[in-house]
């Protein structure tokens, strides 16, 4: 089942408990659901609240698992309300607690209540995430080339110029400076100091994520810089841009082993991370994924990379998330 469908089933059973418990007749409860929305991790939970017309919040519940948004009470007729909320909290290590306070820490949702009706739409407003992202990377191993000299690589690692596939950079091509490296990432912007990006490749084989590393802005290295177990520099040779390369023989990465070939099965992936996140997997909010190696969704450009001619492949993607959520007054 896509999960536009699971989506629309939601609905319809929130929908039914509308006109199973009278619809507006009570107005005190009421029940979300979330397209493409998931269960979060230990540490972070979802709340929802309610404003009223003066602009004060109540709290209606917190909720970790997507399918556990609804039921929620409230005294009073929601109908009389003028806004849902549903925000993003930094919770204790059990999920459940709220370490910042009785104020949201990051709004997602927002959604006005119609007097006379029991749907409400929610809109996604933070961080901008509904707009298109934007991504561009090349598979590559810089570390590794032989146009670094032997004496920087790695024990046990051999310049090699035929392994592309094994590293990944989020890089474009300048034209109009002899084909010079630049950021090859458009994403929205994250949501406050508290968030920083970070990239990852992913294969269903070994059921392995590997970051690639953090950062905060494309154009610039991410924090793996200079201090990554996966490249084969001594001392950081890649591109002053986000990105990895997987080559250092015998390393593990989750149930694999170095090195990796990028093109065979593997995804890529950026997500918006809260700095306290420190789990191996990427953060609910994912502006940008693509399938390394394949033309299925993605337009492939071959270039040139000058003054040191070498032929990068380079996929241009555009990944529009499709974040959604109603609320049902029963």
């Amino acid at each position: 089942m896509t999960n536009t469908s699971l989506f629309a089933l939601l609905i319809a059973g929130l929908f039914g408990l509308a006109v199973l418990f009278g619809g507006g007749v009570s107005g005190t409860q009421v029940s979300f659901a979330f397209k493409n929305f998931p269960d979060l991790t230990p540490g972070f939970v979802y709340q929802a609240w309610v404003m009223n017309p003066q602009d004060e919040l109540v709290s209606l519940g917190r909720f970790r698992h997507i399918g556990n948004a609804k039921n929620f009470e409230f005294f009073g007729d929601l109908h009389k309300q003028s806004t849902f909320l549903i925000s993003l909290e930094t919770g204790d290590p059990d999920g459940v607690g709220d370490l910042n306070g009785s104020d949201p820490d990051l709004i997602l949702f927002a959604g006005d209540i119609d007097p006379l009706k029991d749907i409400v739409h929610l809109r996604l407003i933070s961080p901008d995430l509904h707009t298109p992202s934007g991504g561009v990377y090349a598979l590559s191993t810089p570390s590794d080339n032989s146009d670094h000299a032997a004496s920087k690589l790695k024990a046990g690692v051999e310049a090699n110029d035929g392994n592309d596939a094994q590293g990944i950079w989020f890089v474009s091509t300048d034209p109009e400076n002899e084909g010079a490296l630049v950021g090859g990432l458009d994403l929205p912007r994250i949501p406050s100091d508290n968030f920083v990006y970070e990239g990852w490749v992913n294969s269903a084989l070994g059921n392995t994520t590997i970051s690639t590393g953090r950062f905060v802005r494309s154009g610039m290295a991410d924090r793996n810089s200079g201090q990554s177990p996966f490249d084969g520099g001594k001392v950081y040779l890649g591109y002053p841009e986000p990105g990895e390369d997987f080559v250092n023989p015998g390393v593990a990465a989750g149930e694999l082993e170095l090195p990796l070939e990028l093109n065979q099965g593997w995804k890529a992936a950026i997500s918006i991370e809260p700095y306290s996140d420190s789990d191996n997997v990427p953060f609910v909010l994912t502006p940008w994924k693509a399938t390394i190696g394949t033309a299925s969704t993605c337009l492939f450009d071959t270039i040139k990379a000058q003054p040191n001619p070498r032929a990068y492949q380079q996929q241009k993607c555009l990944f529009e998330p499709q974040y959604d959520g109603v609320a049902v007054i029963h």
